[in-house]
């Protein structure tokens, strides 16, 4: 192994901290909105229909329903925060054991199938690494199957493939996705993610 001498005439720095209150703001506003139905309000809206939707009558609060975060660093422990304040039951993910996790995470694994299981919502934020691409890939949301979940994705896009949303969806196991990140950016014009109601 050669090492390279590199001048050490810079500082090398990371932005701690600052991503984590939006990326729990976008978290929070998603499942209120999924859970209140505002897309399906917005429709009624435009057809001048007075509660026309029976999804917008039907509800369930978020302190009665849990949240599994993937990646219980920084940006996690936001949205489990954030969660927590409405009540929401939490799960945290993540690779390396905890003697103890902050009393934002009610519940923490190692084995991602413990933290799917039972879960409402679903929330990456973990970054892309040989160890989380293709993390949801294949067959791992069956884990899900005892109820549909939503899957809201603020990590990487490179977690999930577009394929394994779709058949995720199409199979029941997602309810629906709510993605800020995709495994190929922009998302192409073609992909039928943008068609979908429940995407």
């Amino acid at each position: 192994n050669a090492r390279i001498s590199l001048p050490r005439d810079w500082i090398l720095t990371r932005f701690a901290g600052c991503f984590g209150p939006p990326i729990a703001e976008w978290a929070l506003a998603n499942m209120i909105a999924h859970e209140r139905s505002f897309s399906a309000s917005a429709r009624d809206q435009k057809l001048k229909a007075w509660a026309g939707s029976a999804s917008v009558l039907s509800y369930r609060y978020l302190s009665s329903l849990s949240v599994a975060i993937l990646g219980c660093g920084d940006i996690g422990m936001c949205v489990a925060k954030a969660a927590k304040a409405f009540g929401m039951t939490t799960r945290g993910y993540g690779r390396t054991e905890r003697s103890a996790v902050d009393d934002c995470i009610d519940f923490y694994t190692t084995k991602l199938e413990e933290a799917l299981c039972g879960a409402d919502y679903i929330v990456s934020v973990l970054p892309s690494t040989p160890e989380t691409r293709g993390l949801l890939n294949g067959d791992a949301l069956r884990a899900c199957s005892g109820k549909p979940v939503v899957l809201l994705n603020a990590g990487r896009g490179d977690l999930i493939s577009e394929d394994s949303i779709i058949k995720a969806l199409d199979q029941r196991y997602l309810q629906a996705a709510y993605l800020d990140v995709f495994e190929v950016e922009p998302l192409p014009a073609e992909s039928s993610l943008w068609e979908r109601e429940d995407v």
